[in-house]
């Protein structure tokens, strides 16, 4: 297994000889957060390295306005003052925009940043420097025709969409 080296080199980690920090916007309680923890996880202890995972929720279901941001800022700059990563995995949109915004800021030392998940790179049309950005859009054309022909033996007129006010609807109702 050829796993890409990302990495920088540690130090004061006992055991292990890297560390990183994944950052997500929801709880683990929501299926897709749980879901690309575990492929980080499976991904990272098949490496050489024994890597030490932090974690980091956003709670962006629940507030998501600027001043909630600012005050996980504050916090976070305090708690990650004394802490050299050797890598930051993004793991969705609000993740990124809260990095985009203060991530130099709590985390000035991390070299190693990479983002997935990430539904739309229209407000990154020039990339964000040291950064991979990885997107993830679904394919809305496909999607509507599967259902249209799982549905076939009924006389549909009308497809209804249903959103929440998250950034992933707020991107998929435009694209729709």
């Amino acid at each position: 297994l050829n796993i890409p080296t990302v990495f920088a080199q540690s130090n004061n980690l006992g055991y292990y000889t890297k560390e990183i920090l994944i950052l997500q916007s929801y709880q683990r309680d929501y299926y897709h957060t749980r879901v690309l923890e575990e492929g980080i996880e499976a991904v990272l202890s098949a490496s050489a390295e024994k890597v030490r995972i932090r974690y980091e929720f956003l709670d962006a279901k629940n507030s998501l306005d600027a001043d909630a941001f600012q005050t996980l800022a504050n916090t976070m700059t305090r708690k990650y003052q004394d802490v050299s990563l050797d890598g930051l995995i993004i793991c969705d949109d609000d993740a990124l925009q809260f990095y985009n915004r203060f991530g130099k800021t709590i985390w000035p030392g991390t070299a190693n940043v990479v983002s997935t998940g990430i539904n739309s790179l229209r407000p990154y049309i020039q990339g964000i420097p040291g950064m991979v950005i990885i997107e993830e859009r679904p394919d809305i054309e496909k999607n509507i025709a599967l259902a249209l022909a799982q549905t076939r033996t009924k006389d549909i007129k009308t497809l209804h969409f249903i959103y929440d006010e998250t950034t992933t609807s707020n991107e998929m109702r435009s694209d729709i």
